[in-house]
């Protein structure tokens, strides 16, 4: 069975105003079934402070009024390369578990928080230090956000962004980042090289693509029938809103409703084989 696709929104976009995200937050309510594993970044990373300020936080507790929203904190692992990049990772994912019960927030502290840990720059080949190394900081983002309790949202995500990502680094992470790059790097060959046993679990994200909104909803459908969990297309970069955006969302919104419609008439289909049987 084909799963229903989730959209991955990597938004890099500082919060300058209450409207800045609001593409984002008409996407949530006008799409309650469709689900979003939302990235936030205040600054390559929770920044420096213990709270990003106020409009950040007001715009990430707005999110949060959204149950189709899940949120990850952004924290680079620096590919693994040293002890002083784990140390920094470490530090980061604490200071995002902090948001939920600093004293210092400006908002109800319960409505300020994220779900999870996004790893940005993640290695994509085995080797034992950089499988210690991303154990530990997986381990570490667990320790204070547990495991996948809701639609198998995942609490520690991977980016290597490559579909030759060894396999090992999935018993990590909920969820890896197994392509990610520009429109005109992409081709199906390398995504059908993804290993199939480990697409449910697996993200696509495809920035600078120069296409028309049709050929944009055949590749998420494709990324959906070819078994992926969740899928992000931009026009640009991702420190502003796709000139497509919300076409990307209805089309994975309809294309939603086209498997639940060709599953509940199989299941209807098999009921009456059944019954009449």
């Amino acid at each position: 069975m084909v799963a229903l696709l989730t959209i991955f929104v990597p938004i890099y976009i500082f919060p300058t105003a209450p409207s800045t995200w609001a593409p984002l937050f008409s996407s949530l309510a006008a799409h309650p079934t469709t689900n979003f594993n939302i990235v936030v970044n205040p600054n390559s990373g929770p920044g420096d402070t213990i709270l990003p300020d106020a409009s950040y936080l007001n715009a990430t507790a707005t999110l949060l009024t959204y149950p189709n929203a899940h949120i990850l904190g952004y924290v680079p692992s620096n590919f693994a390369r040293d002890s002083p990049s784990q140390t920094k990772a470490l530090h980061y994912i604490q200071t995002y578990a902090g948001w939920s019960h600093s004293v210092n927030a400006p908002l109800n502290p319960s409505a300020v928080k994220v779900h999870g840990i996004f790893f940005d720059e993640a290695p994509a080949d085995f080797t034992e230090p950089d499988f210690s190394f991303m154990s530990n900081l997986a381990s570490a983002a667990r320790s204070h956000f547990g495991y996948p309790t809701r639609n198998k949202s995942p609490v520690v995500m991977f980016n290597p962004g490559r579909p030759d990502t060894d396999a090992r680094f999935f018993g990590l992470a909920d969820n890896v980042v197994m392509w990610e790059d520009s429109g005109a790097a992409y081709s199906d060959a390398k995504i059908e090289s993804v290993p199939k046993d480990i697409r449910e679990n697996a993200t696509v994200c495809m920035h600078s693509f120069s296409g028309d909104a049709e050929k944009q909803a055949g590749l998420v459908g494709k990324w959906n029938l070819e078994g992926f969990d969740s899928a992000f297309v931009t026009t640009g970069e991702y420190n502003k809103f796709s000139d497509l955006w919300s076409e990307l969302v209805e089309s994975v919104a309809l294309f939603q409703s086209m498997l639940i419609s060709m599953y509940c008439g199989l299941w209807a289909s098999k009921t009456i084989v059944i019954w009449c049987s």
